[in-house]
């Protein structure tokens, strides 16, 4: 029997598509506003991404139980990383290797520099989080180098 009307929450499909329509609408909301004061999409997701976190909205219960649980954050967490992972695939078919090719003196310098600085922000700014990791059980050496790497990743796909 269908019921119409029935708390989505309910249901896996609805709630990650409830997760998603709410994440989408806030990080739209968030870049439209930032748009009048000329700053990039990513940072209304980085905002969007601290409220939605355990900082803000995290430490209300009942949101948390009523938007994120945890039986659906493995789900939405795979989605998420799924569209990563196609998101950099696409980046990668649009790259020129015969302008880098032609550009290597400069090309060169300007990648290296760009691995550089977010790495070693990441390491340093890891150094930081990594007394207050949650109680993981993880070695401070692959906690730095992850947490840089990440930095490294994800400046570069929003840039």
């Amino acid at each position: 029997m269908v019921v119409l009307f029935e708390d989505p929450r309910h249901l896996p499909l609805g709630t990650f598509l409830m997760q998603v329509f709410i994440t989408l609408v806030v990080c739209k909301f968030l870049a439209k506003l930032l748009s009048f004061i000329r700053q990039p999409q990513v940072i209304g997701q980085i905002i969007a991404g601290i409220i939605f976190g355990p900082s803000v909205l995290g430490n209300i219960p009942a949101w948390t139980n009523a938007i994120w649980p945890k039986s659906s954050l493995p789900t939405f967490s795979l989605i998420a990383n799924l569209g990563l992972i196609f998101f950099m695939f696409f980046l990668g078919l649009e790259l020129d290797l015969d302008q880098i090719k032609r550009n290597w003196k400069t090309t060169i310098p300007v990648a290296a520099v760009s691995i550089i600085i977010p790495v070693g922000i990441g390491c340093a700014v890891s150094l930081w989080l990594y007394e207050d990791n949650g109680g993981l059980s993880t070695s401070k050496a692959a906690f730095i180098l992850f947490i840089g790497n990440k930095l490294n990743i994800y400046i570069h796909v929003y840039t």
